[in-house]
């Protein structure tokens, strides 16, 4: 199998999505738990595809495409990126976090690229699949730095990210009940976090002021807590001034000037679906429904602008919960209280936060599908009002804002 590696690493671009590839691609035949790259073969090829990795004792069509036998194409593929970057290693700078990773990254990105041949993950690819896929796509190109997204959603997971990419500089950005399912208790989910710190390469670890990340690793732990009264970040809501900083923090540890820093600042923006500000009509809508968690539905609460008109919210579930789901979704209802004139939420997850606003005697409708939470929205919603949508991914409240 290793003599595979070098024939695998020729060709000029690699996809795991068939709709994706383009052509001369390598695609990863990767089954899945809903469907199996296998079937889409033939969408490979006609968007010119050149080879496709399959399972060993595939026996269907190749549709002209060269096709390689492997055991385990998902170990392929994360095996093929790590050798990668062992032929053309940059510097690696690793982010994690429960919330504000795929900002944090794309922060780090923007203020080196004025001063460093700098690659990223694209979007929020973080995962077991589309990390290596990042490293075979966007790494190898002649830069200095490259900088990952690590995501997870068990134990374990972080640590393989970093045994194929080990980070010069390891970041945190948070710890939260995300993905919490899968754990029992907020402390297995920051020793999973925990596991970014602790590959030998690791000379120095970002991280925020939780006492129990400082013990993971053997690398130099930079603790980064923040006010935010620093005027040259004032653009950003405050829970992306973190992000912010410590992206600053990064590009200081990497040698940049705090006058280099300071002049692409102006630059860093508010992702879109993360707090991107859209009007319809005379209404702002607040587009955070990209995800969503107890931390990030605080912050997003907590950043409503001030406004004469009404403040409404469509919230959605907070997903991968587990047994946290219900007092998460209280204790959300709750904080938004004193927030929100009213309040519109989609979900089965969701009902116990609509409850809570219920029992107050407070203006709130609760729908099965956000069919109804957008009729509700259309009716409540006036010119001058501002409404924020955020809900985990799966809830798409994204569509709420294309249909209104």
């Amino acid at each position: 199998m290793s003599d595979l590696y070098p024939k695998l690493l020729s060709f000029t671009g690699y996809a795991i999505d068939s709709r994706l590839c383009k052509p001369g691609d390598l695609f990863f035949a990767l089954p899945g738990e809903k469907t199996d790259g296998h079937k889409f073969l033939n969408q490979v090829a006609a968007n010119g595809g050149k080879a496709a990795i399959v399972l060993r004792g595939y026996s269907g069509p190749d549709f002209g495409l060269e096709l390689i036998e492997v055991d385990d194409p998902l170990q392929t593929l994360q095996k093929l990126a790590q050798d990668k970057l062992q032929k053309q290693r940059p510097l690696i700078v690793g982010v994690t976090g429960t919330v504000g990773k795929t900002t944090c990254k794309e922060y780090i990105a923007t203020l080196l690229e004025g001063s460093r041949e700098v690659a990223w993950s694209p979007k929020s690819q973080n995962s077991q699949l589309t990390c290596p896929l990042t490293i075979l796509n966007q790494a190898g190109w002649g830069e200095e730095v490259l900088v990952l997204e690590m995501g997870m959603s068990k134990k374990g997971e972080i640590a393989r990210l970093v045994e194929i990419a080990s980070p010069d500089i390891a970041v945190i950005t948070a710890v939260s009940l995300v993905h919490a399912a899968n754990f029992d208790s907020w402390e297995e989910i920051a020793c999973a976090k925990g596991e970014i710190l602790q590959h030998p390469r690791t000379k120095l670890g970002v991280i925020p002021p939780i006492d129990l990340l400082r013990k993971f690793g053997s690398c130099p732990k930079k603790v980064v807590s923040f006010e935010h009264n620093r005027p040259e970040l004032s653009h950003l809501p405050p829970h992306h001034q973190y992000n912010a900083f410590l992206a600053m923090t990064v590009c200081r540890e990497l040698g940049l000037e705090w006058e280099t820093i300071l002049h692409r600042v102006p630059l860093l923006n508010v992702l879109e679906g993360r707090g991107s500000v859209v009007e319809k009509g005379g209404i702002v809508f607040i587009h955070d429904a990209y995800n969503a968690s107890p931390q990030s539905m605080k912050a997003a609460l907590d950043a409503l602008p001030k406004t004469a008109g009404k403040k409404l919210a469509v919230l959605g579930d907070m997903k991968e919960l587990g047994k946290f789901s219900e007092e998460a979704h209280k204790d959300i209802g709750n904080y938004a209280l004193d927030k929100l004139d009213h309040l519109i939420c989609t979900g089965e997850e969701c009902v116990p936060l609509a409850e809570v606003w219920r029992k107050q005697g407070r203006e709130v409708n609760w729908f099965g599908d956000n069919q109804g939470a957008l009729q509700a929205l259309k009716k409540i919603a006036k010119p001058g009002d501002t409404v924020l949508l955020k809900g985990s991914n799966s809830c798409r409240l994204w569509e709420l804002l294309e249909a209104f």
